[in-house]
């Protein structure tokens, strides 16, 4: 893991640009998604502070650099250097944080940028190099210095690609929330929105889905099958369980995510005959 952002800004600059109702806020609310260990999760990393609104391969290299380098999960500090980076960092900040988004590589720990880290990157994030590049990158291999990459962003306005646009447009940093962390009344509307069921409803179901991950030894906290037999075994018969998983499982990665456990109990509960046979 990397520390990146700790290089950027320090814990006690960064606690500064939040109001202190939004620390304590953002405190309480790590603590209740941690269960209380002070280590968050990739997965609650993507899904709770962000909403799944990141690419995966964005989201993953965000906590990397933002993670500090003694520790495997993320911790409170780090996570409040990483949100007071992206949503209250600088210009030059928020350039220095895309630098190191770009330049991170385990074999890569010199500091510099090569062409192939960018392109791999940018790949993975469904993107690909921009023709500015080349202006840097002469015939693809020349090392850039974070000096470099910072005054080439500076002449293009940060506006290169979907990575930049993400961190530098500030409509776009509006568009990903108005507050971090507290958009949990959000999800209840938007799920109660797409289902037939009611904010209320969502929230008490949020309740019941952690309630069966926790007590499992699942870190990634969803629900397996075996979690899943174990709930639906008294009512039905063991043959069936795979089948009716599978009906959860949209995306088949083999675990029912929150937003598929609320989209499933509608479609079994709530809804129309059609989705009911599916």
């Amino acid at each position: 893991m990397g520390s990146g952002s700790t290089k950027i800004l320090s814990f006690d600059d960064a606690a500064k640009r939040f109001l202190q109702a939004d620390l304590e806020r953002i405190e309480t609310t790590f603590r209740d998604l941690t269960n209380g260990t002070g280590e968050l999760s990739y997965t609650n990393f993507k899904r709770d502070v962000f909403a799944y609104f990141l690419p995966e391969k964005l989201a993953t290299r965000l906590y990397q650099v933002c993670t500090n380098s003694s520790r495997s999960c993320m911790s409170y500090k780090d996570l409040i250097c990483c949100l007071a980076l992206i949503y209250y960092g600088t210009s030059k900040e928020r350039m220095q944080l895309l630098y190191l988004l770009f330049a991170y590589n385990i074999s890569n720990s010199n500091g510099t940028l090569r062409w192939q880290d960018v392109e791999d990157f940018l790949s993975q994030c469904g993107d690909h190099p921009p023709e500015e590049l080349d202006k840097i990158f002469q015939n693809h291999d020349e090392i850039v210095t974070q000096e470099k990459f910072l005054d080439w962003l500076k002449l293009h306005h940060g506006h290169t690609t979907t990575i930049t646009d993400w961190l530098m447009d500030q409509q776009r940093l509006h568009e990903l929330t108005l507050s971090p962390i507290d958009r949990s009344s959000d999800q209840y509307s938007i799920l109660a929105g797409v289902t037939h069921l009611s904010d209320i409803e969502v929230k008490e179901l949020e309740k019941s889905y952690y309630s069966c991950t926790y007590s499992t030894t699942n870190r990634q906290q969803q629900i397996t099958l075996e979690t899943f037999s174990n709930l639906l075994s008294p009512i039905l018969p063991p043959i069936l369980i795979p089948g009716f998983f599978d009906a959860f499982d949209e995306n088949r990665d083999g675990c029912i995510d929150f937003k598929e456990f609320v989209c499933g109990i509608s479609a079994a509960c709530r809804g129309p005959h059609v989705e009911r046979y599916k």
